[in-house]
Parts: structure tokens; sequence; C-alpha cells
């Protein structure tokens, strides 16, 4: 009888332990995972039942806009992703979160560079720094600045790739060694860059970081950067001539993208078959593409 009521007293223990650990878990980290894996819909729907949530409030509101605010982005909704981030980091700001405002105004620095405005991305580049200046224990977002300064350089400005380079490298080490919750979308968006580095120096070192990139974001099932891997992938082979494996790789890419209903990569899939026929001299399959090329994009308007 006593092994019995030991037995039920260490299984509660155990219970309590298990529902302790799931409750400390963040109510945003949901969120956060189903970005990490591409599943965007599943994101915001996320994000916007927890922001009716009356019970949720400062920070960790904060963090639910900040990930309503990527996930519009990655969908392209773009006036809905500026008007999120700006709400996420005037929440921070209230919350009294330095951490918090970093965050978002990197995220910002990040909706700008897709949008092409540099002067607001440069003007968020001091405030970052600054801000990271006054930080402790800066390393995780440190990070991800670095890597999203790496971008914007490598955007904006060719000639200055050797820069871009060293802020990416300085990015994929420190995010390797800290518990950064964004490593994998670090790392993988570096390699991407450091392939683009040695693409446009012609070293075929690009192959290796493309291809890692690839995997990475297999490995944690995130499909939509897993297919930008492969159309960089393409984009190199079709750089150094070798025709016949960028038509195979961008057929493997615009079959996943067809399965996951990935709209752009489909249209990037597209174009990247039109340059390769163009440039094989097969200019009637160039123009066959060209022309699905112009009508995926007129039907998607």
């Amino acid at each position: 009888m006593r092994l019995l009521k030991e037995s039920v007293t260490t299984a509660l223990i155990l219970l309590f332990c298990i529902s302790n650990i799931y409750s400390q878990n963040p109510i945003y980290k949901t969120g956060e995972d189903l970005i990490l894996r591409g599943r965007y819909q599943e994101a915001l729907q996320d994000a916007l039942t927890k922001i009716n949530d009356p019970s949720i409030k400062g920070y960790d509101l904060g963090k639910i806009y900040l990930n309503l605010g990527r996930t519009h982005q990655y969908l392209f909704r773009y006036d809905k992703a500026f008007t999120s981030l700006q709400k996420a980091n005037s929440l921070f700001k209230e919350a009294g979160s330095l951490r918090g405002r970093i965050e978002s105004h990197i995220w910002l620095l990040e909706y700008y560079r897709s949008t092409s405005n540099i002067y607001q991305v440069r003007k968020l580049d001091v405030l970052c720094a600054s801000d990271l200046d006054s930080l402790k224990d800066n390393n995780d977002l440190l990070a991800l600045f670095y890597n999203r300064k790496g971008a914007y350089i490598n955007q904006f400005y060719l000639d200055s790739i050797e820069q871009a380079a060293n802020y990416i490298h300085k990015s994929i080490e420190l995010a390797t060694n800290t518990d950064s919750p964004y490593y994998t979308y670090i790392v993988g968006n570096a390699c991407l860059d450091i392939g683009l580095y040695y693409e446009r120096k012609k070293d075929p070192l690009c192959f290796d970081y493309y291809r890692k990139s690839q995997r990475l974001w297999e490995e944690v099932g995130n499909m939509h950067y897993s297919t930008q891997s492969f159309l960089s992938l393409t984009q190199a082979h079709y750089v150094f001539g070798n025709y016949e494996e960028a038509l195979k790789i961008a057929s493997k890419a615009f079959e996943i993208a067809t399965k996951y209903e990935l709209s752009d990569v489909r249209s990037r899939c597209l174009y990247q078959n039109y340059m390769i026929y163009d440039a094989m001299g097969d200019y009637k399959k160039a123009l066959d593409f060209l022309r699905s090329y112009h009508e995926t994009n007129f039907f998607s308007l």
C-alpha cells in the first residue's frame, strides 16, 4: 500500500514538473516556431488569436505583434507588416524593454530592406548600433543585427561586398556561440549571402554555401527557404554555364513550390528556365517559359 502511495506521489510530482515547464514556455514561442518552419498561415492565425486575448499584455504582447509583423512580411503584406512591427515597438517601449525595442527595430530594418528604402535602413542601422551598445548580454541580437546589416550592404552597395561578407561571418560566429532563437534564420540566410559573395567572384565555393543553406532549412521543414536555396543553386549553375544541372535543380524547385503553393518561388523558377533556355539557344522553349512567367505574374496581381 505504501509503495502504491509513493508511486502515485512520484507521478503527481512528475506531472507537476512537466506542467510547470510548459507553463514557463513563453506564449509567443509557438508563433516563432511556426515562422521558423515556414508555416506562415498557421503563424498568422496563432498571432491573430493571441492579440485578442486580454490576459496577454506588455512584453509578451509585443513579441506576438512582432511575430505578426514578420508573418505578414513573409506573405508580402507589407502595409500590415509595418503596422504590426510599429505596434510591437510601441508595446516594448511601454514595457520598458530595451531588448524588445532593439529586436523590433532590427525587423523594421529588414522590412525597409525588403521594400528598398535605403534611407530608413541606414537610420535604423545607427539606432540599433547605439542601443546594442547599451544592452548587456546582447550577442544574440548582435548576431541578428550583423546578419541583416550584411544583407543590406550586399543588396545596396555592390562595391562593398567584402564588408558585407565580414558582417555576415561575424553573425554566424555570434549565433553559433550563443543560445539564439534565430540561429537557423541567421546561418541559413548567411550561407545564401556568402554564397552570393562567392558567386559574384566566380568562385565555386558558392555551391557549398548554397547547399548548406538548403540542408539547414530542409531540416527544420521550411520549404519556402529551402526552395529559395535551390533557386540560388540554379542561378549559380547558370552563371558557371552548367545549364543542364541548372535545369535539373530548377525543375526540382518548381515541383516543391507547386506542392506547397509557393507562388513567388514558382514565378522565379519560370523566369530562371527562360534565362537558361535562352542561353542554350533554345529560343522556342525560352519564349514559352517567358510567356508562362508573365501569365503567372498577371494572374497573381
